[in-house]
């Protein structure tokens, strides 16, 4: 490719590194500007070249043209932050998991709806996991509801079906909660 002047210079300069040093340079992620004044994005590794007897003789270069993946990527982040600014805008708590029941995101309304398992709410932990964080928090703050959960939640909870259905039955007894819950199975709400 065509580099401008300046551009060669840094380039032979970043090459002579390489030599002297004898450490690669690995994954470098570069902007360029072609001489059609395009913006692209590289991929570059340059390792030491060496003869037969061990020697430095050169560098060995290569670079990958990583602009459309770039471009994927920014138009994604895009996309979540609008995700992210509409989820936050809505009055109903909303939560969003993966199809493998992780936790992905939720609202500021939902996690006020469950403030005993919010710190429990963190990309990639398990539904069941902040179900059960959320039953031990409140058998800390209401010891005598231990009674109704012989062995604890983890035995009244041993399965992401089994917690839904209890946080589901715990929405429908408190109507001025609004819930809307997407995961693996599609979107439920209560």
């Amino acid at each position: 490719m065509p580099w401008a002047a300046a551009e060669s210079e840094n380039y032979r300069a970043d090459d002579r590194g390489v030599i002297e040093s004898g450490e690669p340079k690995l994954d470098l992620i570069e902007i360029h500007v072609t001489a059609a004044g395009q913006q692209i994005g590289l991929d570059t590794s340059k390792v030491p070249l060496v003869d037969r007897s061990g020697k430095i003789v050169g560098v060995l270069g290569i670079f990958v043209d990583i602009t459309e993946g770039r471009e994927r990527d920014l138009e994604l982040d895009q996309v979540r932050n609008h995700l992210d600014m509409a989820v936050a805008a809505m009055n109903a708590g909303i939560v969003l998991y993966d199809k493998n029941n992780r936790f992905v995101l939720c609202n500021d309304v939902y996690r006020s709806i469950y403030p005993e398992s919010s710190t429990a709410m963190q990309p990639g932990a398990h539904y069941l996991e902040i179900s059960q964080a959320y039953a031990l928090k409140a058998l800390e703050l209401e010891p005598k509801a231990a009674a109704r959960w012989p062995g604890g939640p983890r035995a009244v909870w041993p399965s992401t079906a089994a917690a839904r259905e209890s946080t589901s039955r715990n929405c429908r007894d408190a109507p001025s909660r609004s819930v809307i819950s997407a995961g693996p199975t599609g979107a439920w709400s209560v």
